[in-house]
């Protein structure tokens, strides 16, 4: 089988699930992520701060992090921070 039979096999997105997803992230997504999603001792970022701290310190850092998030989606690029944790993960799966 090749490529294009299965891409001309895929299902199609409906009007309302295109919507859903191109609409921008909420900041109790990103809340929901970093906590319920991920492991409390773990680093969400290269400065080594757990999501534990970022739990205890969310009502500060969570506006900060949140317009972090969004340049990055309006940029269509990851900070040098971003990139470099992305490398380092990806880099520890090999």
């Amino acid at each position: 089988m090749d490529l294009q039979h299965v891409l001309d096999n895929l299902s199609k997105l409906s009007t309302a699930e295109i919507a859903r997803i191109q609409r921008p992230i909420t900041q109790g997504e990103v809340s929901t992520t970093l906590f319920k999603r991920m492991n409390p001792g773990k680093s969400p970022g290269c400065d080594e701060l757990t999501v534990a701290f970022y739990k205890k310190n969310w009502d500060l850092l969570k506006g900060p992090y949140y317009r972090c998030l969004m340049e990055s989606v309006s940029k269509g690029e990851l900070t040098t921070s971003q990139k470099k944790i992305h490398y380092q993960i990806n880099s520890e799966k090999r």
